[in-house]
């Protein structure tokens, strides 16, 4: 009786997957048919049968993704996406869904410090997670974007002390170095984009450092080493702009021996 038991148990549950599997690939031809108002209700139906908690994530945040990428509705969508949360298994599957919100928030709100918010509370969370340094990076850039180049110098100096090692330590460097130079301290900025090239020579922005550089020479006041720098780009991405630029600076250099 046991192993008949054990055949109906396996047996109903193979057909439910099966079930299950067929109604999911309906939803993914609907989408594909831009038929999304249907895609949603199939969602919901499945929402009320299924009780598996493995299902009822994936089947979540799909209702998130259209309501997100296909129908526009950003506050739905965040709904969504944190109802799909709370049924996430792994901090991975809960950083995707915080980005995917954070993404509506800027994306659709345009409201960068939400967008902040949510990986500040991701952070808080997991401060281990295992790509914590660019959920860091991203609360950097999106400080830059608002122009707050203060606080994003601090958020990109932070994956320094909190992440060393870390991927993203060579281009907070590079970042910390341009937000010193658009808070206009010159004397700081060259420092840093000076360290840069020096740590990283061989990188695709030490010549931008180095052409960074002589912009912060330029500002203090120090044509010629501006010059002597600049001429020291021999294979800079823009040779066009580095020619005019010391084309310029030449001439500032002329009037002011006059």
């Amino acid at each position: 009786m046991g192993k008949v038991f054990s055949v109906l148990f396996f047996l109903c549950l193979f057909t439910s997957c099966a079930r299950i599997e067929e109604k999911w690939q309906d939803i993914e031809l609907l989408v594909h048919k831009n038929k999304f108002e249907e895609a949603l209700n199939l969602c919901y139906k499945l929402l009320e049968r299924e009780s598996d908690s493995n299902w009822r994530f994936r089947i979540q945040r799909k209702i998130g993704l259209i309501q997100h990428y296909s129908l526009k509705n950003p506050q739905k969508a965040i709904f969504a996406y944190r109802q799909a949360m709370e049924l996430a298994q792994t901090p991975v599957e809960v950083s995707e869904l915080v980005e995917r919100i954070a993404n509506v928030h800027e994306d659709i709100l345009l409201n960068l410090g939400n967008a902040i918010t949510e990986y500040q509370r991701f952070l808080y969370h997991y401060p281990k997670f295992i790509e914590a340094d660019r959920i860091q990076l991203k609360i950097a850039a999106l400080s830059e974007k608002m122009g707050h180049y203060r606080q994003a110098y601090d958020e990109y100096k932070k994956i320094f002390t909190l992440y060393p090692g870390s991927y993203s330590i060579q281009q907070s460097q590079y970042k910390m170095a341009q937000m010193l130079l658009l808070q206009q301290k010159y004397k700081e900025a060259l420092e840093q984009f000076r360290l840069y090239s020096q740590r990283y020579p061989d990188s695709k922005q030490s010549q931008d450092a180095l052409f960074e550089s002589a912009l912060c020479l330029e500002q203090m006041g120090q044509v010629k080493k501006a010059i002597e720098v600049l001429r020291q780009l021999k294979n800079y991405s823009r040779p066009e702009i580095l020619a005019q630029r010391i084309q310029k600076l030449e001439q500032r250099y002329r009037v002011r021996k006059r």
